[in-house]
């Protein structure tokens, strides 16, 4: 295996290698700029400076829908800066009081912010979160809860309570408090699934999605061809901004001609494909993975290879050279009519 190359290297050919290290800092160059421009796309296209392209996509229709359904659920609290978070509580009550609302409220056919009620009744809000039987005939096997109960008789069309034999001097025990509260957070996890699970709602996620990835798409592969494909197009060495900055070219690996447009395109096809992997998986950790290996790949063979070389620069049988060194077609033509 060729030893790690640090310095500058004359091949056979005739051309310089630049240092890896220069070649490294024009990457990260051209990276930065890729970056700061997709970030800023994606930025604008998905809040208030820029909302055409959004608009457009249906995203902040989707946005403004999912909010509404979220807020009217109960199951959800605005902060302090009017943002929309889960309940954070010690208390069981706060957890019991959202998820009640959202079943007996929210889910019951009188809340006009829910376009496909349930038209659930206290009783599903009974059966459903708190275990309770659905009349007083069966054996209520529930842990904590039972109904309310006048003269012995049980009152089904009320809120079941806790059990009152779990009392003790008028108070719950620490354990059987915490039990509970560990009860209603588990349950109101299960609402909050219960709620997305609903066709108009995953409908709406749908049309979220489908723009953000379009959106995705867009802020990856413009910046992409502004840095990466056109403005090395329209210069003879080939180079991105960070390659004119670190004086390199890129060039056929044998003869150090300047390299042919329809070559040069072949150098993005690992990233095309890996942008496209993760815009059509829509899987941040698959995206990150497949990139940062495709991107150790083409580290490794750029380290450890005796041109220096990367994954694209095989694929356009092209190397990275000091721009001073590259012939140029038009170079060639002069000195052969000058003869």
């Amino acid at each position: 295996m060729p030893r790690f190359q640090t310095k500058e290297v004359v091949t056979e050919e005739g051309y310089r290698l630049a240092p890896f290290l220069v070649r490294f800092a024009s990457a990260a160059i051209d990276m930065a700029f890729f970056i700061a421009s997709a970030a800023l796309i994606f930025f604008l296209s998905t809040t208030n400076l820029f909302p055409t392209l959004s608009d457009a996509l249906g995203v902040r229709e989707a946005q403004v829908s999912l909010t509404d359904y979220q807020t009217a659920s109960g199951l959800v609290t605005p902060d302090e800066k009017n943002v929309l978070r889960d309940i954070s509580s010690t208390d069981y009550r706060d957890y019991e009081d959202a998820i009640y609302y959202y079943y007996t409220d929210y889910q019951s056919g009188n809340n006009p912010a829910n376009p496909e009620p349930l038209n659930y009744t206290v009783m599903d809000y009974n059966t459903t979160v708190l275990g309770l039987p659905e009349d007083d005939e069966h054996i209520n096997h529930s842990a904590y809860f039972d109904f309310v109960r006048i003269g012995g008789v049980a009152q089904l069309d009320q809120k079941g309570i806790i059990n009152p034999d779990l009392y003790v001097d008028d108070k719950l025990p620490t354990n059987i408090e915490q039990s509970i509260l560990s009860y209603f957070r588990d349950q109101y996890g299960k609402a909050q699934d219960h709620l997305m699970a609903q066709p108009y709602y995953k409908l709406a996620q749908k049309h979220l999605d489908r723009g953000l990835i379009i959106i995705e798409a867009i802020a990856l592969y413009i910046p992409f061809l502004v840095w990466y494909v056109i403005i090395p197009m329209c210069s003879i060495p080939c180079a991105t901004l960070g390659k004119r900055w670190m004086h390199l070219a890129l060039a056929d690996q044998k003869t150090a001609v300047a390299l042919p447009k329809w070559r040069f395109a072949l150098r993005s096809i690992p990233f095309v494909l890996t942008a496209m992997i993760g815009i059509i998986l829509n899987d941040l950790v698959f995206s990150i993975t497949t990139a940062v290996l495709v991107f150790l790949v083409s580290l490794g063979l750029a380290i450890f290879t005796k041109k220096r070389r990367a994954l694209h620069d095989y694929l356009s049988a092209s190397v990275v050279i000091r721009d001073d060194d590259l012939l140029v077609e038009v170079i060639k033509k002069e000195d052969a009519q000058d003869r």
